[in-house]
């Protein structure tokens, strides 16, 4: 019998505590190695060099994507509320803040489009805007597909169900290297952001798709404590 205000670990939780977390990790160590992939082809099949004209627009129209990461981050703990107590109104929440990201992201990217040439020009002279103005255009209309995409997965996750994304991800891995092997090989760094940009848009149709049709209970995902009163806590 525990004393008065001492809390008793219940061990039956962890092991989907661990499955959850588990899950969780594969997913962060193969989404860095897939946003890696294309500068290694490029430098790999066509040069060192090229690797800059590429990746410098890469990183500047991917911040674009810090919004929808901070909406999904909020949206993540409210949904995992909802989903145990009204499913209705967890739906709309995260119909909400998808119109939200659809709203505020367009308008950016496709302004990302339209100046993409003469603020390269600007910034870093001609023959940098002549090489890269297609990878910028092209990247940002995956960066607006891609950004609807971290609010089905942190659907997905609030629902206890990481392992859906992961398991996205062990599927996208070697499809995405065949397919940037050749967009490259045939097409340049345009190639390499032709891939990135259906690579993201094949994941954000499946996470839609696995968010709009899955079940809305969460699965145990914490450890459950109980006080000497009885009182069930998880965390």
């Amino acid at each position: 019998m525990p004393a008065v205000g001492e809390a008793v670990v219940c061990w039956k939780s962890a092991g989907p505590l661990l499955r959850f977390g588990g899950w969780i990790t594969v997913s962060n160590l193969l989404s860095p190695l897939m946003v890696s992939l294309d500068r290694f082809l490029i430098a790999a099949l066509l040069s060192v060099a090229a690797v800059a004209f590429y990746a410098t627009p890469y990183e500047l129209v991917t911040r674009l994507q810090l919004l929808p990461a901070s909406v999904a981050g909020a949206l993540f703990p409210a949904l995992s509320e909802w989903l145990g107590r009204d499913a209705v109104e967890a739906r709309r929440l995260y119909r909400r803040a998808l119109a939200w990201v659809f709203l505020l992201l367009g308008p950016a990217a496709l302004l990302a489009m339209g100046l993409a040439r003469p603020a390269l020009d600007f910034w870093l002279g001609a023959e940098f805007a002549a090489r890269s103005t297609g990878v910028v255009r092209i990247l940002a209309a995956g960066v607006w597909i891609n950004a609807l995409a971290y609010l089905p997965s942190a659907w997905l996750q609030a629902a206890g169900r990481p392992d859906l994304t992961a398991k996205l991800h062990l599927l996208e891995l070697p499809l995405y290297l065949a397919a940037a092997w050749w967009l490259i090989e045939t097409r340049g760094i345009e190639g390499a952001a032709w891939a990135w940009t259906l690579r993201v848009t094949l994941d954000a149709g499946l996470l839609f798709w696995l968010a709009g049709r899955g079940r809305t209970e969460p699965h145990a995902t914490g450890w459950e404590i109980a006080d000497a009163a009885g009182t069930r806590v998880s965390f």
